[in-house]
């Protein structure tokens, strides 16, 4: 198996590895389900390793000749871990049952039966997450938060998601195309090089939503990075791809931020100065998130925790400079933060 270790620093000299090894990113859901014998669907742990979550989601309905979308679940995991995550299977005659994927199941994919229910399995059925995480070539030891700035991480970005993103908003679709490598955009292009909307269609709509979210989770982390170096003195700030992290000392008070979209309400004070001071150096308003040549795209925002609680959070050294840490985040917060946050 290929290397697929994360190298990231945090001063000069210091560092320090995850996912050196598939096996030292362990996931699994906490999740909520209610059995009923006489409901529609059948409930399932999906076990998971190298897998992303939409390619499970194929191969199972390929094995089973069911669409796609009569597949439920409640948010995609990592593909470079081991995942456990809940899913349903649409099945009104009842044919699905514990059996059913005994041939199908191997050491990378496989899915127990749980039980059936009345409803599909969605993101809010989710509680949270719970990580155990292997830290290699540790400089220092992770040092205990008991909470987590809630910033998007990396892997929410890609290489290019942040730049798509900006570009559709702005409504700039040629280089939006410029910057998605996908063969089917490209020979789109070729037989009809001004249809740059008709491109992109090919592509999926979550992964085309991805790009838009993408931008607006950059924004998010950008002005929570600004607050937080002006509300808090002595901060540590580290470097990631897209710009600071900033993690205060102390605890941090409870405030959410604004997600960006055109349906955001106006905010005051720190927080709302540093957002028009983000738009205006991004030429953008919030009524540019109405994307008018592909209205499927129009994002209407949200709000965001700032901080969010980091629950029966275990350190165990396991050998020189080889850490097992163990924690519960609430959905939608990324594993990979908090380790970034307990290294700084």
């Amino acid at each position: 198996m290929a290397n697929i270790y994360k190298v990231f620093w945090k001063k000069k000299h210091d560092m320090y590895k995850i996912k050196e090894k598939i096996d030292d990113f362990i996931v699994e859901e906490k999740i909520q389900l209610k059995l009923d014998d006489s409901g529609s669907y059948a409930y399932f742990w999906l076990s998971k390793k190298g897998y992303t979550t939409q390619r499970a989601m194929d191969k199972i309905s390929g094995f089973l000749r069911c669409r796609v979308r009569d597949i439920g679940f409640a948010g995609n995991k990592d593909k470079q871990a081991v995942t456990r995550q809940a899913i349903s299977i649409k099945d009104p005659s009842s044919r699905i049952n514990s059996d059913r994927f005994e041939v199908f199941n191997s050491e990378l994919l496989s899915l127990e039966y749980i039980g059936r229910g009345g409803n599909p399995v969605s993101l809010g059925d989710l509680d949270g997450n719970e990580f155990k995480i292997v830290i290699r070539d540790c400089d220092n030891e992770p040092h205990k938060i008991e909470q987590l700035i809630n910033y998007f991480d990396e892997q929410r970005f890609s290489e290019t998601n942040v730049g798509v993103g900006k570009a559709i908003v702005k409504g700039d679709m040629k280089t939006a195309c410029s910057l998605i490598q996908a063969d089917d955009v490209r020979m789109h292009l070729e037989k009809s090089p001004n249809d740059c909307v008709g491109a992109m269609k090919h592509l999926p709509l979550k992964i085309r939503m991805l790009f838009v979210h993408a931008y607006q989770s950059w924004i998010w982390n950008e002005t929570v990075s600004k607050y937080l170096q002006c509300k808090y003195n002595g901060s540590e700030i580290i470097q990631y791809k897209f710009g600071k992290l900033v993690f205060p000392k102390q605890v941090v008070e409870d405030t959410n931020v604004p997600i960006i979209g055109f349906g955001s309400e106006d905010v005051y004070g720190d927080v709302g100065n540093i957002i028009k001071e983000i738009m205006k150096k991004e030429s953008i308003t919030k009524r540019d998130f109405i994307i008018r040549q592909m209205p499927e795209l129009s994002a209407e925002g949200g709000m965001r925790d700032i901080a969010v609680a980091v629950s029966n959070l275990e350190i165990e050294k396991k050998g020189d400079k080889e850490y097992m840490i163990k924690f519960l985040l609430q959905k939608g917060s990324y594993a990979t933060m908090a380790v970034k946050q307990m290294m700084a």
